[in-house]
This record gives C-alpha cells, sequence and structure tokens, in this order.
C-alpha cells in the first residue's frame, strides 16, 4: 500500500522506514535516469592577454528512477545558472557549476562573466595516498574481487583485527596494517603462492558454488585442489625465514651474564631476549618487552601478590594489553589481569577484564576467583565497571553504556535503579574501551 495510505497507522520513524523502503522498490523498477556529458571550453579574455578555461559536467536530460526519490537533482537548475543574480549590463551571464557536476544549458559563443569574488583561484595540488580501508571500502573491495559471500564479509574484519594485522586508527574510522600483518603480507607475496591470490579465490568460490548447484563432485574439487596446495606449500616452507634477523644491541645480559642482549621478532612484536635463550644446556629466558616506538617497557611494581610463590607482581603490557606477572619470571610464570579497582557483590574479589576463549569471542567482565575451585564465582557483567558509586542508589559501581559517539554511565542496576548520565572527560579512557 502507498505510504500515503498507512501513514495513519504507523509511528513517524516506522512511516520513514516504510517510505524509504517503498521508495527505492518503486525507483528500482523504473528506467535508468539519462545524462548528456559536456565539456565546455571557455576563452577568458583581460586587457593583454587570453587564457583558455575548460569545465565539465552533465545535464539531465531524462529523470527516470530519480523521480521515485522526489524531484530529481539537477531537474530544477532548468534556469540559467546565476539568474538569482543581478544580470549584468554587457548581456553576459554568470556560470556556475554545482559539486556534483551538474552543468547549465549553454550556448556556442555565449558570454560569460567571470564572478568577483572568487574570480580566479590558483591552488598547488600534490598526489595524495589512497585513503586507508575502513570496513565499508574494505566490503566493497571484496565484492569487487569475487572475495567471499555477504555472510563471511564481517567473519573476515574480525579475523584480520583478531589476529592483530590491523589496528584502527583515526577514532575507529580506518584500519592500519601492524608490524606482524606486514611481516605476514611480505612473507605470503615473497612465496609466490597461488592460492592467496585474488583470483583464486574468486575462482574457487565460483567452482564451490557448482558443488552447492550439484554441478561438481566436491571430492573430486578437494582432492584437485589439496594436491596442487600441498605441493606449494611444502616448497614454501623451504624457503626463507618470514621474520627479521636479531639484531645485537650491545648489552650484556644482567641475568646469565654471559649472553648479549638481542632484538628479536615474535607474532607479538619486536622485544630484546638474551642471546643464550636457545642453548641446550641453562638456557636463559631473560626478556625485556618493547612499546610501538622501540623503547624498553619498564615494569610497574604493583601491592598485588602472585597467586602461585606469593612474589610482587609487576604490570606489563602484551598482545591483549596490560596484565600482571610475577617478578620471579621465568621461576614462576604466574600472571592474571589487571583488577579494575571494583570489588565483586558476590564474594568481594576482583573484577576483571575476561576475553573469551573463542578467537574473535566478546570481552567481558567477571570475577577473578572464578577459576578458583573453592570459590568458582560465577559474577559476570557485559559493561565495563566503573569504581564510582551510583549517586542515586549507592550501589558500589557504575558501568559504561551508550555508544562509542555518546558514551554514558549509568548505574549496574538498570531495571531498578536507572541512573544514566553523559560519560565526563574523566571517563574517556574507558569510553574509548566500551562497546
Amino acid at each position: 500500500m502507498p505510504p500515503e495510505t498507512v501513514r495513519k497507522y504507523l509511528k513517524e520513524e516506522q512511516y520513514k522506514l516504510y517510505k524509504l523502503i517503498w521508495d527505492r522498490f518503486v525507483a528500482s523498477q523504473m528506467a535508468d535516469a539519462t545524462y548528456d556529458q559536456t565539456s565546455v571550453d571557455i576563452e577568458a579574455k583581460t586587457k593583454t592577454d587570453s587564457y583558455g578555461l575548460k569545465a565539465g559536467g552533465r545535464v539531465l536530460k531524462f529523470a527516470g528512477w530519480l523521480e521515485a526519490l522526489g524531484t530529481p537533482k539537477g531537474q530544477k537548475e532548468e534556469k540559467l545558472a546565476g539568474e538569482e543574480e543581478e544580470a549584468p549590463a554587457s548581456g553576459a551571464r554568470l556560470m556556475t557549476t554545482e559539486e556534483d557536476g551538474e552543468m547549465p544549458p549553454l550556448e556556442q559563443n555565449e558570454a560569460l562573466l567571470l564572478k568577483s569574488p572568487p574570480g580566479v583561484a590558483a591552488d598547488q595540488k600534490f598526489t595524495q595516498p589512497p585513503a586507508r580501508y575502513n570496513e565499508g571500502s574494505l566490503v566493497r573491495e571484496l565484492e569487487e574481487r569475487g572475495i567471499g559471500r555477504p555472510s563471511t564479509y564481517a567473519e573476515i574484519i574480525n579475523k584480520v583485527q583478531a589476529r592483530d594485522y590491523v589496528e584502527k586508527v583515526d577514532g575507529g574510522k580506518a584500519f592500519r596494517p601492524t608490524d606482524l600483518g606486514k611481516r605476514v603480507v611480505d612473507g605470503l607475496v615473497g612465496a609466490k603462492l597461488d592460492f592467496i591470490e585474488p583470483a583464486f579465490t574468486s575462482a574457487m568460490e565460483e567452482e564451490l558454488d557448482q558443488v552447492e548447484a550439484g554441478k561438481e563432485d566436491r571430492v573430486v574439487l578437494l582432492k584437485r585442489f589439496y594436491k596442487k596446495f600441498r605441493e606449494q606449500l611444502d616448497a614454501g616452507s623451504k624457503g626463507d625465514r618470514w621474520v627479521p634477523d636479531p639484531e645485537a644491541t650491545g648489552e650484556t645480559c644482567d641475568k646469565c651474564g654471559t649472553g648479549q642482549m638481542m632484538k628479536r621478532w615474535s607474532k607479538n612484536g619486536y622485544f630484546i631476549g638474551c642471546s643464550n635463550y636457545g642453548r641446550k644446556k641453562d638456557p636463559c629466558k631473560n626478556t625485556r618487552n618493547l612499546d610501538k616506538d622501540g623503547n624498553v617497557q619498564v615494569a610497574e611494581l604493583t601491592e598485588y601478590k602472585c597467586h602461585k610463590c606469593s612474589k610482587p607482581m609487576v604490570k606489563k603490557s602484551g598482545r591483549y594489553g596490560e596484565f600482571l606477572s610475577c617478578t620471579g619470571y621465568p621461576e614462576c610464570d604466574g600472571t592474571r589481569p589487571v583488577p579494575l579497582g571494583v570489588p565483586c557483590p558476590k564474594c568481594g574479589g576482583d573484577i576483571i577484564e575476561i576475553r573469551s576463549a573463542k578467537r574473535g569471542g566478546r570481552t567481558f567482565y567477571g570475577c577473578s576467583n572464578y577459576a578458583v575451585e573453592t570459590i568458582k564465582c560465577d559474577f559476570k557483567l557485559w559493561a565495563k565497571p566503573i569504581p564510582t558509586p551510583c549517586p542515586a542508589c549507592n550501589l558500589p559501581f557504575l558501568v559504561m553504556g551508550g555508544t562509542k559517539a555518546k558514551p554514558q554511565i549509568q548505574c549496574s542496576d538498570t531495571k531498578g535503579c536507572g541512573y544514566k548520565a553523559p560519560a565526563s572527560d574523566g571517563d574517556g579512557d574507558l569510553a574509548a574501551s566500551a562497546e
């Protein structure tokens, strides 16, 4: 039924959605819009010189499906461009072009007037690198190359982030490759493996469609694929390593006193480790983490005790953020997440951030005693807690809510209390991590 017929039965937002769907469907059944591509050569004269100018654009000739979306853009420009301006005494008219490239109707040898301001502005331009991919542009690229299907696009985007091949920059709007991502890509490209080429992936998708349609036997397809895949994988494994060679730092190991501290690469990035790590007798496991700028991270001593040996613990940074590590490492490998400063309302333990064991799984917040056999506390939160009492009901903590664009703090008792407030500047670090 037409939107106006059912409008009285719908809420305003429901009507807008219904009309949007209706208009888009009707437009999909209509003819294409038709434009005349136009290029105009203009001779600009001064008292002493003559300059050649060029303008390009298009003129709408037939609206087609644009009619379904209201008055088509460009249809209103039947009047002469600049008609709202005062006509110059010479009879020449002003010429302007819209941002979308619409051109006004023009005639040969027609006199035009250069408007001042803006007049003519000389601006030097430099070649800019392509914009970084974001989630939308990456999906479009996958579509154009025939890689994946709509049902797998989200999984692809999640995987490159979960494996730390890319990280989000510009406030989470764009992807930037990590050092690990660059190493993996360089290694794969250098190995010259056919099965990583977009054309191969696209062809495989088509063959799988043939299997689904019953035109191809899946066992025959898999045997044909696996034979070539195994040959290339075996040949690639005999090639050069994908990681850079260790670099000497000129520093003697402070643990064993004989080895040299070397800058090495791992899947988590660069770190410094003793050269005696790989020896068979008395290997040295002394290591130091490096930050993104290549500086040695100084471990921060905390008040927490190791649950294995009771030695003090220090705060370190790893692949998944900060964590607590025993000062007795490597003899003791005790680690635990950093407490958030919020006590568990169920057993009094510390609330910590917990990553789901499933790759790409959702992060949640639970009690540190969830793995203690004698307690097994099952308290869990999906929103990040803040160590600030609720001003409305005096519960011991608030939680982050809202969206990334509009973060807010709210009471953890969302049903009973319902307190909400915009996140302040002091909650910015929490708001950035809210999901």
